[in-house]
């Protein structure tokens, strides 16, 4: 039998990753990337607290029940995940005990921006 390190409980009966789930707030937002594609960020879960397990469960059972790819940013600290999902990640995200702050709007990516076409100059005008 082990004992969590945190509350000193038996882990059958350890409540600390409940405890760490309710009192972080987490952030959704959908950011475009390249050719116009959405990606939904999960910002605000420390994975510090929960650990690894929890986050490789947590992101294979989100990229399983949305059918999609997804990865963990280790530089950012978020998930990624394939598609614009806001509200299905909202709703998992509750039911398996998190707290969500808040669903953003769409945000375009400043590097992703498409440039507008040229309009044709006077010179190629007189041509025809």
């Amino acid at each position: 039998m082990s004992v969590c390190l945190k509350c000193g409980l038996p882990e059958e009966l350890c409540t600390c990753s409940e405890l760490v789930k309710e009192e972080q707030l987490i952030t959704i937002k959908e950011v475009k990337r390249r050719y116009g594609k959405p990606v939904t960020i999960v910002k605000g879960i420390d994975f510090d607290e929960l650990g690894s397990k929890e986050r490789k469960q947590l992101l294979k059972s989100l990229k399983r029940k949305l059918a999609c790819g997804g990865t963990y940013d280790k530089e950012n600290q978020w998930i990624e995940l394939q598609g614009n999902h806001k509200r299905k990640v909202k709703k998992l995200l509750t039911k398996k005990g998190y707290k969500v702050k808040g669903v953003k709007q769409s945000i375009t990516n400043s590097q992703d921006k498409v440039k507008p076409i040229k309009e044709e100059t006077d010179k190629h005008k007189n041509e025809d």
